[in-house]
């Protein structure tokens, strides 16, 4: 009974002094990108992804181009190793996190609100994508560039593959006319992993963000 006891009390500090472990369900996603005029993307040409969430954090990165192999595979805690370009995001506060060294021994965080929403127009149609029934969603620009999106209707959590965010699912597949790219989920897996916002980075919003670019860019090429 005291060793009952002694665990509870353990798990209950470990969730104050860490509350982002009180999340009960952590799951992944193996996304491969492409390009929308390849008629039949091979290794070579493909690149892949992975995004980690639970109910309120995500954590998405990409791969070494050309390779299968997943840097974080074997992680248990996403987010605490630094990952060039990883991208975090808040559903709670709304607010996104994206890594940055510019090829520095000091990396850091840009910390923005989310980008304004597309002008998403839900679609009546259905596709399963990976066991999944999805919605579709697509937007237009003023450009004329088309935007489809299928997202899960059993998964109601607004992430996506990189900054493709904010659907009333999880997106597992993504056509970006404008970028020329198609994102499609490959695998969906649970824990066991979990998720922290980086604390060990310095934060810097996005207008000081190009300020020290600018002064970097500047000590590289004098």
């Amino acid at each position: 009974m005291m060793k009952y006891n002694l665990l509870l009390i353990f798990c209950f500090f470990m969730c104050i002094a860490n509350p982002n472990l009180l999340a009960q369900e952590v799951r992944s996603v193996l996304y491969n990108l492409s390009s929308l005029n390849e008629i039949s993307p091979n290794y070579s040409t493909v690149r892949y992804s992975r995004l980690v969430f639970n109910d309120s954090l995500s954590y998405f990165y990409f791969f070494a181009s050309g390779t299968t192999h997943d840097p974080l595979r074997k992680t248990k805690i996403y987010g605490k190793k630094i990952e060039h370009h990883a991208l975090h995001y808040n559903i709670t506060t709304d607010t996104l996190g994206s890594v940055v060294d510019y090829n520095v021994k000091k990396p850091y965080l840009i910390v923005s609100k989310r980008n304004s929403e597309k002008d998403w127009q839900l679609l009546p149609d259905r596709k399963e994508i990976l066991g999944h029934v999805c919605g579709a969603a697509l937007s237009v620009s003023k450009k004329g560039d088309s935007s489809l999106a299928f997202y899960a209707l059993d998964i109601p959590f607004a992430y996506g593959p990189s900054y493709y965010l904010g659907l009333p699912g999880l997106v597992l597949e993504y056509f970006d006319q404008s970028n020329n790219m198609h994102f499609q989920a490959k695998k969906l897996e649970e824990g066991p992993f979990n998720i922290v916002w980086p604390s060990q980075l310095e934060r810097v919003d996005k207008n000081q963000s190009l300020e020290i670019h600018g002064k970097r860019k500047a000590f590289r090429h004098p």
